[in-house]
């Protein structure tokens, strides 16, 4: 039964006002509430924390009522959503608190916090600042686990910053932001816990698709715990089929597939017979197409596109190394995998806004690092937040980082629940000394980036010919033959990183797939190479 939270008289199902004491009453929440008096937890209080005047001691009661179990926020802009989805606020919110109630029965307690309505601070969802702002100053109370964006790019923004690894993509687009509540570009080098960082994942919308926004919620509800026994599937470019195999190993005895020997028009087949909950994709990806591609020397075949997923009949998670394999930024369902999968199934995706770096042999790097720990620790039960952390972890543990890594940092990001997990939740009762009241000491939630600042910043520069040559002989052998092949413009420059004269010459390949291949390599004043880098 639902009651006034002014006066506390009963409430009638669905009435906008107390009859007592004219109060306006949340329509939708009332009437969810009034069929769930079985139910101790009040779920009109899960919205009305952050809007309460005395929200830091409600939300610190949250934390505490969570006891052991987790704790998360829903943030988003709601009017601005509702308006997006054209929906009325009441049907957007019934969407919501329904699924607040599935994930608390899996022991995850989601509160809901609208950033352009709360008495913290209103701020526009385009403010990425203003954002941080209101969530450093929620965090210094009591320390959410996870943060469930609703929105695309209008209604929660990413946060864009320069690309200093200066490749062909002018900036960066990322939610790295809110998971370490710092809006410094990562290229400037600071300290790193990524243990401490919140984790983020994102729901995109599109205009008018309010069907995709709850086919979610509805597939995450069933899906979310009961996903049963890991059966992987894998997709590698020929080219990259070594190290493909050895990330693929950790989740499956079983090789992966490559393309072109499987195309987009085959795919699908395998797919049905696989039956696979788990998806592992390294492959190409362009900002021109909604395809992602594999390759064969000079040769770039279509590999997946959106309607390859499109009516996806289980659930399943999804990594992919790809180019781009994240984009969805003013794009139609139709037009983006990440949009397509999430309305089909996929409780989780992992992929880049961005040029993505990985390598062809073992050991990988970069993208290769993210994503092949991502589908581990999925494997092994964790939440998509946690598997993302630990590969970001795994990222951030080299002593030195380069250019390279940082943009990897900054531009895979997570999409769905970050809650979500095949199974039941296997970190309740560990949460109490993740749970942390910090007393307003600012210093307490700073979650610093990478102390790599000598590391990131690169120099046009010139080395020794012969050892230029030599740089050259090697990319045509080992990285690039296409180079040679005739109808190819390849662009090519020499840097010089401030972490002991260490020199990149980085070589840009225009293909007629619409996609730009880049190759990086690090070498020393002496020729000598230490690390080798193909875009993705």
């Amino acid at each position: 039964m639902a009651f006034c939270e002014q006066c506390g008289a009963r409430l009638t199902t669905g009435a906008r006002f107390c009859e007592e004491c004219g109060t306006p009453v949340e329509v939708g929440i009332s009437e969810v509430a009034a069929q769930s008096s079985s139910e101790s937890k009040n779920w009109y209080n899960s919205f009305a924390v952050f809007k309460s005047g005395n929200w830091k001691k409600e939300w610190q009661k949250a934390a505490e009522d969570a006891s052991g179990e987790e704790l998360g926020i829903m943030m988003t802009s709601e009017a601005s959503l509702a308006a997006q989805l054209g929906v009325d606020a009441d049907d957007l919110r019934d969407t919501i608190v329904s699924y607040m109630r599935s994930a608390d029965k899996r022991g995850v307690h989601y509160y809901y916090l609208d950033v352009e309505d709360n008495a913290i601070g209103n701020v526009e969802g385009s403010d990425v600042a203003g954002i941080v702002s209101l969530l450093r100053r929620i965090v210094e109370v009591a320390r959410p686990k996870y943060l469930f964006v609703l929105g695309n790019e209008e209604i929660i923004d990413v946060a864009t910053w320069d690309n200093e690894a200066n490749d062909s993509d002018s900036d960066v687009y990322s939610d790295l932001v809110y998971s370490t509540l710092d809006t410094i570009s990562p290229w400037e080098g600071q300290e790193f816990n990524a243990s401490e960082a919140l984790r983020v994942g994102r729901l995109p919308t599109t205009n008018g698709r309010f069907g995709d926004f709850t086919a979610y919620f509805e597939n995450a509800m069933q899906g979310i715990g009961n996903v049963g026994k890991i059966r992987p599937y894998g997709l590698s470019a020929l080219v990259w089929k070594e190290e493909s195999n050895e990330e693929y190993s950790s989740v499956s005895d079983s090789k992966v597939d490559t393309c072109p020997e499987v195309g987009r028009w085959g795919v699908d087949k395998l797919i049905v017979k696989a039956e696979p909950n788990l998806f592992f994709f390294n492959l190409h990806g362009s900002d021109d197409t909604r395809f992602w591609y594999g390759q064969k020397g000079g040769e770039y075949p279509k590999a997946m596109s959106p309607d390859v997923i499109k009516e996806f009949p289980r659930a399943f998670f999804l990594g992919v190394e790809a180019c781009y394999g994240a984009r969805y930024i003013e794009l139609e369902p139709e037009e983006s995998i990440v949009k397509t999968a999430l309305a089909n199934k996929c409780l989780a995706l992992l992929g880049s806004s961005k040029i993505a770096y990985g390598t062809s042999e073992p050991e990988g790097s970069c993208a290769d690092i993210v994503i092949g720990e991502f589908i581990r620790q999925i494997a092994k039960g964790d939440t998509a937040g946690d598997a993302h952390i630990a590969g970001l972890k795994k990222l951030t543990s080299a002593s030195e980082m380069d250019d390279s890594d940082i943009k990897t940092l900054a531009e895979f990001a997570l999409y769905g629940d970050p809650s979500a997990c095949t199974g039941k939740n296997r970190n309740l009762g560990a949460m109490k000394g993740f749970m942390k009241k910090f007393g307003g000491v600012s210093k307490g939630i700073h979650i610093p980036m990478p102390d790599v600042r000598r590391a990131t910043k690169l120099l046009l520069a010139e080395v020794d010919a012969k050892i230029e040559r030599a740089i050259d002989d090697y990319v045509v052998a080992s990285l690039m033959p296409a180079i040679k092949q005739k109808g190819f413009s390849v662009e090519q420059k020499v840097f010089q990183m401030q972490n002991g004269r260490m020199n990149q010459k980085m070589y840009l390949m225009e293909t007629d797939e619409h996609i730009r291949q880049i190759a990086k390599v690090y070498f020393d004043d002496n020729g000598k190479v230490h690390k080798a880098l193909l875009s993705k």
